[in-house]
């Protein structure tokens, strides 16, 4: 077996001149402030974010970013938790963790399976809603979610695939595939698209709208 010997190689005589100029021209280097117009505008933006007093909160489907009172975030992070959630007791965690914990266990992947992390919620705001300035529109962001969700996802996109199959519905799971659907239309000049919003789309789905849709998904399966 072989060992790293504590030796040192000789030294290369050719290289001595190299090594010293090399030295010399490291201890001779000098660094010099140097700015220009993006540092500058960069360190006036965290000078200017550090001493704000307002929350910096993003937009939800553009890059603005804007800044809100405290007590305003705080205003609108309650009205919209307390829309969509009631208040629970650990209790009620605890049963969710132990559920998860089951299911990890009979599916075999319990070890990479985390309990519900306790993340705070947070809002980002709608500004390309119309009247965004008067009154405006939030999107919840709760992090504070079961992993076993990942595992449902997983399940649900093997169902709509094989669903689609059989059914040749559309169903379209980016803007690519809207595309290249719309590409393929013929007389596009005599159709006509509908625009509509859904609102509360996720907060939407209760227990019996999910299992209409199992359902529906089994009488194809």
């Amino acid at each position: 077996m072989a060992s790293k010997t504590p030796k040192s190689a000789p030294q290369n005589e050719l290289l001595a001149p190299f090594e010293k100029s090399l030295y010399k021209m490291l201890s001779e280097l000098k660094l010099n402030r140097s700015q220009n117009k993006f540092q500058q505008k960069l360190r006036s933006d965290i000078t200017r974010i550090r001493q704000s007093e307002h929350m910096l909160v993003k937009a939800d489907k553009t890059t603005n970013i804007y800044q809100v009172p405290i007590d305003e975030y705080k205003k609108l992070l309650s009205e919209n938790v307390t829309a969509r959630y009631k208040n629970t007791s650990k209790n009620t965690q605890n049963s969710i963790n132990l559920e998860a914990r089951q299911i990890a266990t009979s599916l075999d992947i319990a070890d990479r399976v985390e309990i519900i992390a306790e993340r705070p919620a947070y809002i980002t705001l709608k500004d390309h809603k119309e009247g965004f300035e008067n009154a405006p529109k939030c999107r919840l962001i709760n992090p504070a979610k079961s992993e076993i969700g990942i595992i449902s996802k997983k399940m649900l996109d093997s169902i709509n695939m094989k669903l689609r199959e059989i059914t040749g519905l559309n169903q379209w799971k980016n803007t690519s595939s809207v595309i290249d659907w719309f590409n393929d239309l013929d007389n596009k000049k005599d159709r006509k698209f509908i625009k509509f919003d859904i609102v509360d789309f996720y907060p939407s789905i209760s227990p019996d709208l999910l299992k209409k849709s199992l359902d529906f998904a089994r009488s194809h399966t």
